[in-house]
């Protein structure tokens, strides 16, 4: 008995279940088909359970950990990519926060300038909030956010442009009211032609002329000058008038005199040959600062007429208050109510009486010479009027603000030919500020001289005015402020530009300018300045005064005027 029968009897005795062995099959051939093998019985031990156990936990802790990877890893590529994303808009977020800067400092200097209706300010505010509005909400669309950064890139440059300009408007509006100004004054040592010396130093010991009364402080400080390059000192001899200390020069009584070069032109008048028949050997310059005061009326520009003196002197480079001959002399009546500009021209060499007492005549060019006061208060005599402002302008600021503006195009009423070699047909002339310049200064060509030179310095006025109001302004809007601020001075106060400029942009409206001239009869006298010679000059026609100052009378009260010369229909 083999030991599986053996099992099977022990186990049939003890009453145990016997599992018996399955009977032999057979395949075709005739061989036992062996049957296949279970795989053993394992029993669950406390070690297998264990171990199990642990092998569960690991696998769990493995995929908590590869779970919390993962999570990791998206967290990380989200983050990334937000990243990303707020580098590619940093660019946009540099334009919104760049583009709110621009706006505010617009608006305030736009405030500081003061020049527009709060009507306007408003809607200039509103239009720069909505475009800041736009561009923030643009930044937040991924499809707008090119298109926005575009915009707002226009925006900003738009913006920088007009700051410039607000504020260099501002600096020129400044420089124009604060009152203060330096005045340059050059004092020559001026000799013969034919003269020997050819530098300071060869005055020593010689004959120098100067002033006895006029331009004392400057002669003063020339003269101690003089004396200190000199060693051995130079000898002065005082004269009484410019053509008085040139006619010691030509006669040898001395070798050279001091000359304020405001005052050339006074000894041209009687030497015609001044210029070439002497030299300068050296020039002493000196500056002073001087004070203007701004008017202080309680004329309500926007509402009651007022009267603006234009004057311009025959100076190059920076005006000034004190010195060089006013060549022009016109009149401006306002009326803001009807619109009407009334321009009254007065000759050059108008024989007035200047305010210093009884018997001082003198042509009206030459009262520019005593200061702007002195023209203001000879013409309120001549007119029985009251000047309110003053504006003067010199000739190089003249030209300067024509080109400035790109030409100016003016009406001519003859055909001639100036001194300055330049050619002017009847009508229209498109002029640079050269030619400008020679229209205004021309009085030979014509029959009626002086008259008719004012008469074209109120045309060319006309022109400017029309091209300053025009868009062309601002393709030279910047060589226009840098003129204006070194040419252009006035006693209007600030404010009152600024009511003016805000009445205009307010409503509109056209201005009727016209023209007046008044008349007087060509004679030779002898004046205040001319030390006793005979100048050619225009005694004032009594009619023509009174009817300039009817005329002004009307346009203040607020009378239409025709266009024929300023006279009435």
């Amino acid at each position: 008995m083999n030991e599986y029968n053996r099992e099977i009897y022990r186990r049939e005795q003890a009453g145990q279940p016997v599992r018996k062995r399955p009977p032999v099959r057979y395949d075709e051939n005739g061989r036992p088909i062996q049957p296949r093998k279970r795989p053993p019985v394992q029993y669950e031990t406390y070690e297998n359970v264990n171990r199990r156990r642990m092998r569960t936990e690991e696998t769990w802790d493995y995929e908590r950990v590869r779970s919390e990877r993962r999570h990791d890893a998206d967290r990380r590529h989200n983050a990334d990519r937000h990243l990303k994303k707020k580098k590619r808009n940093r660019l946009g977020k540099l334009f919104l926060w760049l583009q709110a800067l621009l706006s505010i400092a617009f608006m305030v200097l736009v405030l500081l300038l003061n020049l527009l209706p709060a009507m306007y300010v408003i809607l200039i505010g509103v239009i720069l909030f909505i475009m800041w509005v736009f561009t923030a909400l643009s930044q937040r669309s991924q499809t707008g956010r090119g298109l926005g950064k575009v915009y707002s890139m226009i925006v900003i440059v738009i913006l920088s442009i007009g700051v410039t300009y607000i504020e260099k408007a501002n600096h020129v509006m400044d420089q124009l009211t604060a009152g203060h100004f330096v005045k340059m004054s050059e004092i020559s040592v001026v000799v013969l032609e034919n003269s020997w010396m050819q530098q300071l130093q060869d005055l020593d010991g010689h004959v120098l002329g100067i002033q006895s009364t006029m331009d004392r402080t400057n002669t003063d400080l020339a003269l101690q000058d003089v004396r200190q390059t000199c060693s051995q000192g130079v000898i002065s001899v005082s004269y009484d008038g410019w053509n008085a200390q040139a006619a010691a020069l030509y006669d040898g009584n001395v070798d050279a005199i001091l000359m304020n070069e405001a005052y050339r032109s006074l000894i041209r008048d009687s030497y015609p040959n001044f210029d070439s028949e002497t030299r300068v050997i050296h020039t002493f310059s000196y500056q002073e600062q001087i004070s203007q005061n701004l008017a202080e009326g309680n004329v309500d520009v926007v509402e009651e007429p007022f009267t603006v003196y234009l004057s311009g002197n025959d100076s190059y480079g920076t005006v000034t208050l004190a010195d060089g001959r006013s060549d022009v002399n016109i009149l401006a009546t306002v009326n803001p109510k009807t619109k009407q500009i009334l321009l009254t021209t007065t000759p050059r060499d108008y024989y007035v009486e200047l305010p210093f007492g009884e018997d001082c005549w003198d042509k009206m060019t030459h009262t520019g010479l005593f200061g702007i006061d002195c023209s203001i208060e000879t013409l309120e005599r001549l007119y029985d009027i009251d000047i309110d402002y003053y504006v003067r302008l010199n000739f190089s600021g003249f030209q300067g603000i024509v080109d400035a503006l790109g030409g100016i195009e003016v009406y001519s009423d003859y055909s001639f030919y100036s001194l300055g070699g330049f050619y002017y047909e009847s009508g229209y002339n498109y002029m640079n500020g050269e030619e400008a310049l020679n229209f205004v200064r021309e009085r030979y060509a014509f029959e009626e001289g002086d008259v008719q030179r004012g008469r074209n310095q109120m045309e060319v006025i006309r022109a400017i005015v029309d091209k300053a109001a025009s868009p062309a302004i601002l393709t030279g809007y910047m060589d226009l402020m840098d003129t204006i601020s070194g040419c252009f001075i006035t006693n209007m106060p600030r404010d009152k530009i600024s009511d003016l400029v805000k009445m205009q942009l307010k409503d509109g409206a056209e201005w009727n300018i016209v023209s007046n001239s008044v008349a007087g009869h060509e004679n030779e006298r002898t004046t205040y300045l001319s030390s006793g010679d005979v100048l050619s000059v225009m005694d004032p026609d009594e009619e023509a005064i009174q009817q300039a100052h009817d005329l002004i009378q009307r346009c203040e009260n607020g009378e239409i005027l025709s266009n024929a010369a300023g006279l009435a229909e």
